[in-house]
């Protein structure tokens, strides 16, 4: 079993499933044919309709698809397949039964645990749900994300630390605690996550990169936000400063935060990489 103090990475989570799949069919990451590894996956599941590695694969690349298509009747097409496919794996997470294993008295298989500690299969859910006007499972599906974020790893060394959540996750949560009416909360989460984008930029030396920026610019917005909406006009008015301050073509930017116009709502931080079955993951933005 899992070490509860060494949270699988989702490299090898992705790895579980290779020896048991034709090694041969799986696409690279350089030339992925997403209608050759669906049917791949298709195969599988008709075969072992619980198999939990064909499910997730299966399901992001659907919700890959769904956030790449520009027809909106394909995406709602796809994210329809992926939300149902990732239903399938929730209740498999639930119940903790995988018919594959020999011993059914093992409540949760090793693989089915690892792939369910999985920090970014819990945002993939939430993206697909955010399209819904309940944001109760998006939310849910991000708190999981932290959750899993927050434990415990062991560095190279061997030294237990503590987890933590990447700002792109707390901004998110804010988000929709925004919308939930939480100002409170909403508050405290871009403000953890002005933290993480603090440290982040310690670590690189003082360097804040285009993505940093990115990150504390949407972030430093939000928190504005929230003071606009908390009656704190003041530290709004220092927080949309900060940004102009870097950014003074923001006020007239078409695509860019209205901060000319007074109140308006929180920006999410959102990144579509390719399907996690072939994704090249790290930690951090």
């Amino acid at each position: 079993p899992t070490s509860p103090s060494r949270r699988p990475s989702s490299e090898s989570v992705r790895r579980l499933f290779i020896p048991s799949l034709n090694a041969s069919l799986i696409p690279r990451p350089c030339a992925v044919d997403f209608p050759a590894a669906t049917n791949i996956f298709e195969t599988i599941l008709r075969r072992q309709p619980r198999c939990i590695e064909a499910l997730v694969s299966l399901a992001s690349i659907h919700t890959h698809l769904a956030f790449t298509y520009h027809s909106v009747a394909d995406s709602s097409a796809e994210r329809k397949k992926a939300k149902e496919l990732y239903d399938q794996v929730m209740r498999l997470f639930a119940t903790g039964k995988d018919p594959s294993d020999v011993d059914r008295a093992i409540s949760q298989s090793v693989r089915t645990r690892e792939i369910s500690h999985d920090a970014d299969l819990f945002v993939e859910i939430a993206k697909l749900w955010s399209d819904e006007n309940n944001l109760d499972r998006s939310l849910q599906a991000y708190r999981q994300s932290a959750q899993i974020h927050r434990e415990p790893t062991v560095d190279d060394a061997g030294r237990e630390r503590d987890g933590t959540v990447p700002a792109p996750v707390l901004n998110n949560i804010g988000v929709l605690e925004y919308h939930k009416a939480d100002f409170a909360g909403a508050q405290e989460r871009f403000e953890a996550a002005l933290g993480e984008v603090g440290q982040a930029v310690e670590l690189a030396g003082g360097i804040l990169s285009d993505e940093l920026d990115a990150v504390l610019t949407a972030v430093t917005y939000n928190l504005g936000v929230v003071y606009e909406a908390i009656g704190e006009p003041d530290k709004a008015k220092d927080a949309f400063g900060q940004i102009l301050s870097r950014h003074p073509e923001y006020v007239d930017g078409p695509s860019q935060p209205p901060l000319a116009r007074g109140h308006a709502d929180p920006l999410s931080l959102h990144s579509q990489g390719p399907p996690r079955a072939h994704r090249d993951e790290g930690q951090g933005f």
